[in-house]
């Protein structure tokens, strides 16, 4: 419940990173902070389409401007080409694949056991 009670990236990341510390003795799976990498750097790329300013260069391609008040670089532009948009797409639901793949194959013990 105070998992999906908030509905931003950073809090479910922190939540996370809360819940996954104590369940490993040393450290967690390179895979899994490799996930939790991947996943950061996607919300950051979908922070800047959904939040910065869009101009069309032609029907194919546009570029956005992002500003950052907070962030060193404070200012930038990049260009988004509809293959760009897709590419993105497609890591996405890789990462989520991932993420369901790494969950299902986790031993979380069985809840319900008489033991």
């Amino acid at each position: 419940m105070i998992y999906y009670s908030s509905s931003g990236f950073a809090a479910h990341r922190d939540l996370l990173n809360a819940a996954i510390a104590p369940s490993f003795r040393d450290t967690p799976p390179k895979e899994l902070t490799d996930l939790l990498s991947a996943a950061e750097t996607m919300n950051t790329i979908r922070n800047d389409l959904i939040h910065g300013e869009w101009s069309f260069k032609s029907a194919e391609e546009a570029a956005i401007r992002v500003f950052k008040p907070r962030a060193k670089g404070r200012s930038y532009i990049f260009d988004v080409a509809p293959d760009l948009l897709e590419t993105w797409s497609d890591e996405v639901n890789e990462i989520i694949g991932q993420i369901y793949d790494l969950r299902t194959s986790i031993d979380h013990g069985d809840k319900n056991s008489a033991d």
